[in-house]
């Protein structure tokens, strides 16, 4: 793996994860965010430019510091598939016109979920994110994530219930019956 090279010579910066007693360096490639969370952040090292890195870093570790885990590393995920897919070193609006191109109906909230991110990078004012490309964002309407679908069509694969909670259901209603707590 390449260093970029803003990164070379840094005093490191140690953040404060929101979990109790977890920090992180900035520029390292990994921070842990919790005890059941670890961020890798080797893409956006290997793909981003020195100015859009350090931006985007900082972002992250805003997010990090001030929202949950989860939310942080569903962000990551999320930006880190349009790098791979664009190849993008910058944040403009031509990649980001792409990378909406690439993505089906079902697919678009990846970027929906990415556009509070670039929003708030540009709101802190770190580098990365041009007044264009906020513009851009703030004139899309984005579908989010489909919630619910696998629980209102029954689907056997993916809802409403995992197999432990199936089967868990089912004994507590043999168990219930037994008792004729239900008929």
């Amino acid at each position: 793996m390449t260093m970029n090279n803003l990164l070379l010579g840094l005093v490191p910066e140690r953040i404060r994860a929101r979990a109790n007693g977890y920090s992180f360096l900035l520029y390292d490639t990994s921070w842990t965010l919790d005890r059941n969370i670890t961020i890798n952040l080797a893409d956006i090292h290997h793909y981003l430019s020195d100015g859009t890195l350090d931006g985007c870093l900082r972002t992250l570790a805003f997010y990090a510091s001030n929202r949950s885990s989860s939310h942080t590393k569903n962000i990551l995920e999320r930006f880190q598939h349009m790098l791979r897919e664009t190849d993008a070193r910058e944040i403009t609006d031509t990649v980001l016109i792409n990378y909406r191109s690439m993505l089906s109906p079902a697919t678009e909230w990846y970027l929906a979920t990415i556009r509070g991110f670039l929003r708030s990078w540009h709101e802190l004012g770190y580098p990365g994110i041009s007044k264009e490309v906020n513009r851009l964002l703030d004139g899309w309407t984005l579908k989010g994530n489909r919630k619910g679908d696998a629980v209102k069509r029954m689907d056997p694969q993916e809802g409403p219930l995992t197999d432990n909670e199936l089967t868990a259901f089912n004994e507590g209603a043999v168990r219930a019956y037994e008792k004729s707590l239900i008929t």
